[in-house]
């Protein structure tokens, strides 16, 4: 019998080049990308719909950085929606825990300037990115 992971704490302290059990979405295109953080929204930053971060931290595949807009130091704006009654905005298929390998310590998460405008007009700084 296989013993289910239990995702990391926000405690644990990572070490760059160990793999640890890892809170991921898996997209509709099959990509395992690794979130941070509980699903919410940023009404402050104009985005409503409920929405979670990419960690940056684990290694990623290069068609999935690149396809997600994640830079070289995993930084990224793309939020992955996860609003189910709107299902254009609905690209995570399940929440999944797997082993994941610690690339860096920083999480990714590139907070958007105020001013900024998005794809979508309405969203200030956050790009919502739908994979079809």
């Amino acid at each position: 019998m296989k013993a289910e992971l239990i995702p990391i704490s926000k405690n644990t302290q990572l070490i760059v080049g160990k793999s640890y059990p890892v809170r991921c979405a898996r997209m509709k295109d099959g990509a395992i990308i690794p979130i941070i953080g509980k699903k919410h929204a940023d009404p402050e930053l104009g985005v409503v719909g409920e929405h979670y971060h990419i960690d940056g931290r684990f290694f990623l595949p290069k068609a999935v950085t690149e396809k997600y807009q994640i830079d070289e130091d995993g930084r990224t704006n793309v939020i992955l929606c996860a609003n189910e009654e709107d299902i254009d905005w609905n690209c995570i298929v399940e929440l999944v825990v797997k082993q994941k390998k610690c690339v860096r310590l920083t999480t990714g998460v590139n907070p958007p300037s105020r001013d900024s405008t998005s794809i979508w007009g309405s969203l200030k700084g956050f790009e919502i990115l739908q994979v079809v």
